[in-house]
């Protein structure tokens, strides 16, 4: 019985560990990493998650597993990429969000940015949460590559970079993240260009040949 207890215990404890999202509102979580086991301060450098869409519509909000060390603010925008691996291309804002933080006694939370200007968003494109904070402040991530279809990355030295090309290298392969759908919006409906009536060409009537006249044979 008393193992029982123990056992029981335990299990709560971790359960009490494992990071959950911030309570739904109405939306639907499309692309996330869940997993949180590696933290890597931010500060100096402008950092940014990758993912591809997997449902149309417009997005209501991302969310990043951040531990602000004091009061802060971090800012987020969601923009295309470019190249290949992608790359936030810094000129295509989708949305964009700032968000004020207060220490949390080291711990990290879930911290939804909700955006007043819904970005519409197309499956299988790529796109980036790009976030800096104006202070310094935790975020976390996970070391093995939880997220196939994106990646973390730290601009630095004028390039986007992986955390573990760092001069200080960080284990982090992706953030912990989720991107949040809003009300879905329907696809839109190609519209057809007005199928032209065929003008039919005129049927020409063959043209009569004259009979040719012969001329009469003078008789000598």
């Amino acid at each position: 019985m008393k193992r029982r207890a123990i056992a029981l215990g335990i299990s709560l404890l971790l359960l009490g560990l494992v990071p959950s999202l911030a309570s739904a509102s109405t939306f639907t979580v499309d692309q996330k990493n869940l997993t949180v086991d590696h933290v890597m301060p931010l500060g100096a450098y402008i950092d940014a998650q990758t993912f591809k869409a997997g449902l149309y519509g417009p997005m209501d909000s991302v969310e990043l597993f951040l531990a602000p060390t004091a009061s802060t603010s971090v800012h987020v925008t969601l923009e295309g990429t470019t190249g290949s691996p992608a790359v936030p291309d810094g000129t295509t804002i989708l949305a964009s969000k700032t968000v004020g933080l207060t220490s949390t006694g080291g711990s990290g939370e879930w911290v939804r940015f909700s955006f007043s200007t819904s970005a519409i968003v197309i499956p299988g494109h790529v796109y980036a949460i790009v976030f800096t904070p104006s202070d310094l402040a935790y975020a976390y991530g996970s070391k093995a590559d939880d997220y196939a279809n994106g990646r973390a990355l730290t601009f630095h030295a004028g390039s986007w970079i992986s955390p573990s090309a760092l001069p200080s290298p960080s284990l982090i392969a992706d953030w912990s993240f989720a991107t949040n759908m809003g009300p879905a919006a329907a696809t839109p409906t190609p519209t057809h260009a007005p199928t032209p009536t065929p003008t039919h060409t005129p049927t020409h009537r063959p043209t009569t040949r004259p009979t040719p006249t012969h001329a009469s044979t003078a008789t000598a």
